[in-house]
């Protein structure tokens, strides 16, 4: 039990406090690069526009996204997030229906999972922005990116959950690198009773953030998960603490 402590003390530290030299970062081109080797959480601030890349006004949302730990001889990689819809006036309802992004080197979409609402996993054409490599759809249906079913974070609403990213070989030393950050919205109305039903965000501001309360929850199971592991084999404390 004693080791089991120690190491979530030790993650936790390093969730909270990066490393000096730590790799994972916002990178300057709206991308964010991943060392599995230091827990990150990021929050991706996003507009909104139709056809014609015509902007939405009052549009918007966010995710924060954490990174939490490998597994699966570092094929698999789990994260929790949060979606807030941040639509605002003259918008008066609308709902963030999909999130997604790209990521390098690409994942295996048959084999990522997910979570709570956005719990459909696909890949595809996302409307007016072109194919992407990994969404996560509330409402079920069809494993594409054109548009999820009736669920989904409404205004003002903030959904959780978890996504475990999967790679077809181990991930060379452990670091790859998301971008291309959009979401979908549907079910669009504003004040004038003229806006499009549906529109796409993409990226604004990336920001390196803390996570959310709610978003601690997913973290805590993994790193349960890791403490059975390290009382196992204790030797493997002293090598992640490192």
């Amino acid at each position: 039990m004693r080791q089991f402590e120690l190491a979530i003390a030790a993650i936790l530290s390093i969730g909270l406090v990066a490393p000096a030299g730590a790799a994972s970062m916002i990178n300057a081109d709206q991308s964010v690069t991943i060392d599995a080797n230091d827990p990150f959480s990021f929050t991706t601030t996003f507009n909104g526009f139709t056809d014609g890349f015509a902007a939405v006004a009052g549009l918007s949302g966010l995710t924060k996204i954490n990174y939490v730990m490998s597994s699966n001889s570092n094929k698999s990689y789990l994260f929790s997030f949060s979606v807030t819809n941040t639509s605002s006036a003259p918008i008066t309802s609308s709902r963030i229906s999909i999130f997604g992004f790209d990521v390098d080197p690409n994942v295996k979409v048959s084999s990522s999972s997910s979570t709570g609402v956005f719990s459909t996993v696909g890949a595809g054409n996302v409307p007016i922005i072109g194919n992407h490599e990994i969404c996560f759809k509330a409402g079920g249906g069809s494993s594409n990116c054109a548009g999820g079913g009736g669920g989904g974070a409404t205004k003002g609403q903030t959904i959780n959950g978890t996504f475990t990213l999967s790679f077809a070989n181990s991930v060379p030393n452990r670091i790859f690198k998301l971008n291309n950050f959009f979401v979908r919205y549907q079910d669009v109305q504003n004040e004038r009773r003229n806006a499009p039903n549906s529109a796409v965000g993409r990226s604004v501001t990336i920001t390196e953030s803390v996570p959310e309360p709610a978003s601690w929850l997913a973290m805590i199971a993994g790193f349960g998960v890791m403490g059975m592991s390290l009382r196992r084999r204790p030797r493997n404390l002293a090598r992640f603490a490192t």
